[in-house]
């Protein structure tokens, strides 16, 4: 999962601060700039992931969030 903040200078902390306590399985792989990557496990259902991301969506100014499934190559 990738989720990305808008704003010049974006707060990334309270995005992690979120995702960490909504998600403990879930492992941070990176963060750049305006950017933070997640993995998630596969016991994650999608529906509460975008519930949960939806429901704070303009609070924390997320710009937008994609998922994807792990390909071999990440592997």
């Amino acid at each position: 999962m990738i989720i990305r903040v808008s704003g010049e200078n974006p707060n990334l902390e309270p995005v992690t601060d979120f995702f960490n306590s909504q998600f403990p399985q879930s492992r941070l792989k990176e963060k750049h700039h305006n950017m933070v990557q997640y993995q998630l496990g596969s016991d994650v259902r999608l529906s509460e992931v975008f519930g949960q991301i939806e429901a704070v969506r303009d609070q924390f100014l997320i710009e937008d969030y994609s998922v994807s499934q792990t390909t071999l190559d990440q592997v």
